[in-house]
Parts: C-alpha cells; sequence; structure tokens
C-alpha cells in the first residue's frame, strides 16, 4: 500500500477516531491547528498552481491512473478539502466482502481498522517515524537521476507489489499521458479506462486458470534478459522508431521521449499497434516456442506452412533480431498479399541460413532489421548475390563439410519438409524431436578400419611425393574426420541407435542385431534415411568418403534450390 494512503490513514485515525483509542495522547490539550503535522501533511498529499491559490484549490500530487482513480482522491480529498466525507468517517460504508469495492477503499479501511487497536500514543510515534529522515524505511527504490517521475513508480509498485519492470514503466507513463490529455474530462478518462483493460490488462495481465504468465517469461539475449512484453515492446519501438542507439539498453527512456509530443489519437494508434503486435507475437513466436519441443502434442512443420518454417530457424538458431520484422510483415499481410510475404521471408530465411552456415556472426542483425524495415530486402539480397559476401552458392559446398550437429539437424529436417511438399506423400508435416546420426560413426577405428580412404570419383587418396595416403596415416585420418563431421555423412532417426549397432560396420547400421538393436531398415519414416537403406538394397553396400562427398554435392544442391542467392 503507497505511502500517501498509509499517512492519510494514521491522521484520519487521529483526527476522526480519536476518542475510541486507549492510552494517552500528549497533544490532548494542544489547540494547535497544526496539531498532528496536518500543514506538513497537507504539503505532502498536495500542490498548487500558484504559490497564492487557497488551499481548497490544491490537487492531489500523486494520482492513481487506473480504475481506482477516484476512490484513491477521495480518500485523500476528504477531512482536508472536501469536508462532507463520504468514507473517511463513515468506514462502514466500505463493503470488504463485495468485489465490486475498490481495493484502495479495502486497503484504507483495513489499515484504520489495525490503527484502531492500538494505542494513541503508539500512532503518534508511527506517525511521526514517517517524517523522521533517519527513520526512513518504507520502499528503497533506486533509479537515476531523470530515469521516471514518482506516478509511474507509484502506478507501478501497486499494479505488481514487486520490482520495476520496463514494461511497466512504459504502460505507467503511456497511459498517464493519455489521461492528461482528457484534461478532468470524465467520460474521456473512463474511455481511457476502458482503452487500458481492453488492449491492455486483459492481454497482458489476466490470465485463465492455471495458464502460465507468458509475458513474464525471460529472453535471454547474451548475458542480459528481458520479458516476452519488454521485448514485445521493443519491437514495436524498433518498427515505429528504428534502430536507435539506447533502443535496447534504456527501452522506457526512449517511449517517453519519442510520446513527448503524441496527441490522443497518436496514442490510441501506439497502443493499438502494441496491441496487435502481441496478438501475433503470442499466437505465433511464443506458440511455437512452446510446442516445437513438447514430447507430447507437439508441434508440426510442413514446408508449405512458411511463416511457422521461418519462425522454426530462427527459434533453432537463436537468431531474435529480425522479430521486428517478422511482425511488422505479418501485421501487414492482408495489404501485402500472400505472394509478397512468401516472397520476403523466404529471402530473409535463406540470408539466415547462409550466414548461419559461413559462421559470419549477427552482429550487425539489428541493422539489417532496420534496413528491412524502412528500405525492404534489396540489401540483403545483394548480399546473397555477391561473390565476395562469403555466403554465395560458391561458398555453400565448403561449409557443409565441416557442419555444426545443430546446424545439420535443422538442414535435414527442412530438405525432408521440402522432399515432401508434393501432395502425394499422405504425410507432409513433422515434428522436429529427431535424433542427428553419423552414419560413419565417430569411433570408426574398430569397425570402419578396412573401409579404404575414396575420392568422390573412386580414386585412391595419393599424396605429393606419389605415396598413397590411407588410414595407417596421419593425413589418411584426417581426411576421414573431416567427412564425419561433413552433412553427407548425416542423417535423421526418430531415435538413438544402441550403441553396439551405431558405431557397428555399415552392413550393420542397416540391418540391425535384431528386434531389439533395430537398424536404419527399421527407421525409414524419413525420405532421406529410407534413400540410404534403398540404395543399400540396390548393392551400394560400402559407404565411404566417395559416397560421403557425392552425398554432400546432393544435398548442397537441394540446400541451393531451398535457399537460393538469387531471387
Amino acid at each position: 500500500m503507497p505511502q500517501q494512503l498509509n499517512i492519510k490513514a494514521i491522521f484520519d485515525t487521529l483526527t476522526l477516531d480519536r476518542d475510541k483509542l486507549s492510552g494517552i495522547d500528549p497533544y490532548s490539550d494542544d489547540e494547535d491547528e497544526d496539531k498532528y503535522g496536518k500543514s506538513e501533511l497537507k504539503s505532502f498529499l498536495f500542490y498548487k498552481i500558484n504559490a497564492a491559490d487557497p488551499f481548497k484549490k490544491s490537487y492531489v500530487k500523486i494520482q492513481h491512473s487506473k480504475v481506482d482513480r477516484n476512490a484513491y482522491e477521495t480518500i485523500i480529498r476528504e477531512n482536508f478539502i472536501e469536508k462532507n466525507m463520504v468514507y473517511c468517517d463513515k468506514l462502514d460504508a466500505i463493503d470488504m466482502n463485495d468485489d465490486r469495492t475498490s481495493l484502495i477503499l479495502k486497503c484504507y479501511k483495513y489499515f484504520r481498522e489495525r490503527l484502531l487497536q492500538m494505542k494513541i500514543e503508539d500512532i503518534i510515534a508511527l506517525h511521526n517515524s514517517m517524517y523522521n529522515d533517519g527513520k526512513k524505511m518504507i520502499v528503497l527504490i533506486t533509479m537515476d537521476l531523470d530515469d521516471d517521475n514518482e506516478q509511474s513508480i507509484f502506478d507501478t509498485i501497486n499494479r505488481a507489489g514487486v520490482h520495476l519492470s520496463v514494461s511497466d514503466i512504459i504502460k505507467n507513463d503511456l497511459f498517464k499521458k493519455y489521461m492528461d490529455l482528457c484534461q478532468g474530462n470524465e467520460e474521456e478518462e473512463k474511455r481511457v479506462i476502458q482503452i487500458y483493460e481492453e488492449k491492455w490488462e486483459k492481454l497482458f495481465y489476466i490470465y485463465p486458470d492455471g495458464q502460465r504468465h507468458i509475458w513474464d517469461d525471460v529472453r535471454v539475449f547474451g548475458n542480459q534478459q528481458r520479458t516476452n512484453l519488454d521485448f514485445l515492446l521493443y519491437c514495436v519501438a524498433f518498427v515505429r522508431w528504428g534502430k536507435k542507439e539506447d533502443i535496447f539498453s534504456d527501452l522506457a527512456k526512449v517511449y517517453k521521449e519519442e510520446t513527448k509530443k503524441m496527441n490522443k489519437e497518436e496514442l490510441l494508434l501506439l497502443i493499438e499497434q502494441i496491441h496487435s503486435y502481441a496478438i501475433i507475437f503470442r499466437d505465433k513466436i511464443v506458440n511455437l516456442q512452446d510446442k516445437y519441443k513438447q514430447e507430447d502434442d507437439a508441434m508440426t512443420f510442413s514446408y508449405n506452412v512458411y511463416v511457422n518454417r521461418l519462425l522454426l530457424i530462427l527459434e533453432v538458431c537463436g537468431v531474435q533480431m529480425f522479430y521486428p520484422y517478422v511482425l511488422k510483415i505479418l501485421s501487414e499481410k492482408d495489404k501485402l498479399g500472400e505472394a509478397k510475404v512468401k516472397k520476403e521471408f523466404h529471402i530473409l530465411e535463406s540470408f539466415i541460413i547462409r550466414r548461419r552456415l559461413s559462421s559470419k556472426g549477427v552482429s550487425d542483425y539489428a541493422t539489417k532489421c532496420d534496413y528491412l524495415i524502412k528500405c525492404g530486402s534489396d540489401e540483403i539480397q545483394r548480399e546473397l548475390k555477391e561473390k565476395d559476401s562469403q555466403i554465395g552458392n560458391g561458398n555453400l559446398r565448403g561449409y557443409l563439410q565441416s557442419i555444426k550437429p545443430e546446424n545439420a539437424k535443422l538442414l535435414l529436417f527442412i530438405i525432408e519438409l521440402y522432399k515432401r511438399r508434393d501432395e502425394k506423400y499422405d504425410i507432409s508435416s513433422l515434428a522436429y524431436r529427431y535424433t542427428l546420426e553419423h552414419i560413419m560413426p565417430k569411433s570408426w577405428q574398430k569397425h570402419w578400419l578396412s573401409v579404404p580412404l575414396r575420392k568422390s570419383d573412386g580414386t585412391e587418396y595419393i599424396a605429393d611425393d606419389g605415396t598413397k595416403i590411407d588410414l595407417t596415416t596421419d593425413d589418411g585420418q584426417k581426411i576421414r574426420k573431416q567427412h564425419i563431421e561433413s552433412l553427407g555423412n548425416m542423417t535423421l532417426l526418430s531415435q538413438n541407435l544402441n550403441a553396439s549397432v551405431k558405431n557397428n560396420t555399415y552392413e550393420k547400421k542397416i540391418e540391425g542385431e535384431g528386434d531389439k538393436k533395430p537398424g536404419y531398415r527399421k527407421y525409414t519414416s524419413l525420405l532421406i534415411t529410407k534413400k540410404l537403406v534403398d540404395n543399400y538394397d540396390q548393392g551400394k553396400t560400402e559407404w565411404n568418403e566417395s559416397e560421403i562427398d557425392k552425398r554432400t554435392s546432393e544435398l548442397c544442391g537441394l540446400i541451393s534450390k531451398i535457399w537460393p542467392d538469387k531471387f
């Protein structure tokens, strides 16, 4: 409960309920108008526009910006400005059991009733301690000098009772500005409260029983954390005002500055944009993050459902800086048309995949996103086509020869979806829960030593001095290790093979060792794995570096089709 309400309850108890209190009143014979610090309390609770104005024209210093505003101001004004009291000397008028009764009124009544159980000298001591600089201990909030005003702090603590989040500060400042522009018009103020309840409170703060508070879930950005709601507000700000220097580190300040001169219509448009983006963010981004890893009832993906395909790539790759652009495009889908949205997302998808394989890093992604929002996809299309960009087709195969497992799994999964895009396949939608399998195992020494090294044309590896390179040499072992780590040596399975099969010969890996230790033949639900078994049945019974090279080239061709460098 805010300090202002506490102090007011103490003062009202001392002045209105003095006869009900036990103990000794040290001021009982004091006729001074300023008894119980009345003048200091006036300056603490109220302010005047002009110093010479009479006190009755004073305004409450800190206002409540929500539904309890009238109740709060009534309590503060009564027994000071308003002598005809509704609540302060009629506590029975406050029904604690009525859900319609303001929580501010209930808090006030509760505090008054607790005070009545105390001795008058103890109440006075408590009252005086609130003005004692050496004993102030109610709440400590550490903020920079120019961060935010006391109104925002009051509203934020009133809602959450905990810390000041970025989103709370933005919300409070936004709706206070909106309320101030109503200039005391009660109908307009009611409309602002209604907008708050419909566009903000219902979406961000009210959850069905048992549903977790998704907007409070934390997202990680390097060594920083933001809630989903904070990040949503970042996305909206990024779309509206671009890549500002402090947009991520001091988002509340950006909103405060950018909304400073907005009128009511402009504020409403901003609130509606936040609301519409939030629904997309919740239904598309958060929903995918929640469901794609579930064991039961996992989300499935189809190649032709391109929005979810892009969102899966962003999620698996841990790329979040393009979400402002994604939200903007999805919010304008009806205006842009399906074909335009599909193309723009495909371009972004190609860029992210190729940059991911190149290991060029993501430090410029916020700048790229800013350009996408302002100017479209021309710049990243140019980068895709440029030879020196290191992400063109000429570089692609080299990246596939040594690929990280998480990247390999993602590529193979979407290649599988691509193969199933035709209507002839009964199952075109799959969950992202397959395990990555190395066909030639990492532990190859026991069962694969007899498989000779072969180049892609089937010939032997020969050193510069004309000697044969085989697995007894360091160079030969390096060649094998490089091929084991290439995409052509990887596939997906619905579950891990038994260890005795996993590291066994190619024949054993295909056939398994009985029903309890199955091989690939039992896991042919995926087309990319079924093809290995089909090739084996057609006589290709040896798996070596030559076969790995051929399959890497084949997969590289598919990748360049799925994620082209030219549009």
